[in-house]
């Protein structure tokens, strides 16, 4: 679902999934943030219409999703190790091949706000920090309320602004 919304998968951590949508800061981030607000939304639905119903039917527990959604400048992109495979064929090993596949990850300010926020998320609801609402128009803006946040929890700052930083819940 997240390719769908042209984001891409970078890991599974436990039972969560890291993904990120490509901004150009210099281009207009307003597509990318409304295609991952989207993507969250349909993920929801997916849970709650697809996945939960079955779960309920065979004696399972709900599940619920929580999702934080934010962008920023401040994140890098790094590789931090190779995955070394050996492949051989079946003609008794005589041409060995390698095959070596990267490990990467995400650091950085944006995306540690972004997990962290996750975390102010109610169940089936996912949460914006406040860059994203920037980006969004009247409309897009109206699916949201200002989350009262305590500051003893929370005490990101807007690099922009030198105010603590805010988080939006979605309301629908």
């Amino acid at each position: 679902m997240i390719e769908a919304y042209g984001g891409y998968v970078l890991k599974y951590i436990g039972d969560a999934i890291l993904a990120f949508f490509t901004v150009n800061i210099i281009d207009d981030p307003y597509l990318p943030c409304v295609n991952a607000i989207n993507c969250a939304r349909s993920m929801i639905k997916v849970v709650q219409r697809g996945i939960n119903p079955i779960l309920d039917q065979n004696g399972y527990p709900e599940m619920g999703v929580r999702i934080g959604i934010d962008f920023g400048d401040q994140n890098a992109v790094l590789q931090y190790a190779w995955d070394i495979i050996h492949l051989s064929d079946d003609n008794k090993h005589k041409h060995k091949q390698i095959m070596k596949m990267p490990y990467y990850d995400i650091v950085g300010y944006t995306i540690n706000v972004a997990v962290k926020m996750t975390a102010f998320a109610m169940p089936n609801r996912f949460v914006i920090g406040q860059m994203v609402y920037d980006t969004l128009d009247e409309i897009q803006k109206s699916a949201f309320e200002l989350s009262n946040v305590n500051t003893d929890v929370w005490n990101y700052i807007n690099s922009k602004t030198g105010s603590i930083y805010r988080v939006y819940s979605s309301i629908t």
